[in-house]
């Protein structure tokens, strides 16, 4: 779909339900504009979005290195490292992936519990475990596992700061709405506050 086809048709629309005044627009285009309500302001934050597009691409080529990685390392770690090296490994993966979901799912659907989620598997697991993993000597890291680690330290840096700014826009938008709600005004004129 052409981009100013776009751009004109969301500048003209008076209404959700007026897409018939959507000239132009093949019917599929015209379903895909159907979710939009005018007036509504969008709470998710672009900078914590783009952290998050980048590192779900960086995400494959950091487990592979890492899987390498072990590979290469694994006659030199001592006994009790190389029984706990995979376990590591694929409780990293998977702790990276769910948080990934966390984010993306908290800030497109503009859902504080999922946002921290998110913060809660950054701060309190992933963060951690990369520093202790980079800090210590006895991991025996290769080079490109050592840049991958500080690269992917840095995305969850950034995703932290841009992060806590997604969690408190969208967090004033739904308190906005819930201290606006009908059911909250009548709770309030029974409570007389």
């Amino acid at each position: 779909m052409d981009s100013s086809k776009m751009t004109n048709a969301l500048k003209t629309m008076s209404s959700a339900l007026d897409l018939a005044a959507l000239r132009g627009l093949n019917p599929q285009e015209r379903e895909d504009l159907k979710f939009i309500k005018t007036g509504s302001r969008v709470a998710s934050h672009l900078g914590f979005q783009m952290c998050l597009f980048f590192n779900v691409w960086y995400a494959p080529a950091w487990l592979a290195v890492m899987i390498w990685a072990l590979y290469v390392k694994y006659s030199e770690l001592d006994d009790i490292l190389a029984a706990l090296c995979p376990v590591f490994l694929a409780f990293t993966a998977f702790l990276e992936v769910c948080r990934l979901y966390c984010g993306y799912y908290g800030n497109l659907f503009e859902n504080p519990a999922a946002l921290g989620a998110f913060f809660l598997l950054t701060v309190f697991l992933q963060g951690p475990l990369l520093i202790v993993q980079l800090s210590s000597y006895r991991f025996h890291l290769p080079l490109a596992e050592l840049i991958l680690d500080a690269v992917l330290l840095a995305f969850i840096a950034a995703e932290c700061v841009t992060g806590w700014l997604a969690y408190k826009q969208i967090s004033v938008v739904h308190a906005k709405k819930m201290f606006s709600s009908p059911e909250f005004q009548e709770y309030k004129k029974e409570r007389n506050l």
